[in-house]
């Protein structure tokens, strides 16, 4: 479930072809990137790194933002979500979550998939495929997707 206003950050992980993708135990079934919410006082790249330590027990390499998201919901938008790509994906091969703080609390299920583009809002696709074929954009983007 979406939390209107908790500004958000996530983190893009490719290892080749295929994207990381968790489902959360409070939305079995729903795909996102990793990461979660800022806690007042943080940094934007100090709370990804600190949400995906927290869950997957990994300490990313925070590389280019590439998009600010935002969901809209009955007319409603979140508290803008930043979307960072990862540059460390060898990293993460080897996730085991009962060595983390969070993630047997939180994370319902991960794994790398290259059938992201099924499991992901449309409006995102584009962006993670300029990611995946290190097209990078010359400038960040603003994608408004809507909730569920």
């Amino acid at each position: 479930m979406t939390n209107y206003g908790i500004i958000g950050v996530r983190g893009v992980i490719y290892d080749g072809q295929k994207l990381l993708v968790v489902t959360n135990k409070w939305v079995p079934g729903y795909y996102v990137l990793p990461g979660g919410g800022m806690n007042p006082g943080e940094s934007i790249t100090g709370a990804l790194k600190r949400e995906i330590v927290e869950e997957l027990g990994v300490t990313p390499s925070v590389g280019q933002l590439i998009a600010v998201h935002q969901i809209k919901n009955d007319g409603n938008l979140s508290a803008p979500g930043f979307i960072f790509h990862i540059t460390n994906p060898d990293d993460f091969k080897n996730i085991d979550l009962t060595q983390t703080t969070h993630g047997e609390d939180e994370i319902d299920e991960f794994e790398f998939t290259d059938d992201y583009t099924k499991l992901l809002p449309q409006e995102i696709i584009p962006l993670l495929e300029n990611i995946k074929n290190r097209s990078y954009l010359t400038s960040t983007k603003l994608i408004i997707s809507q909730g569920i």
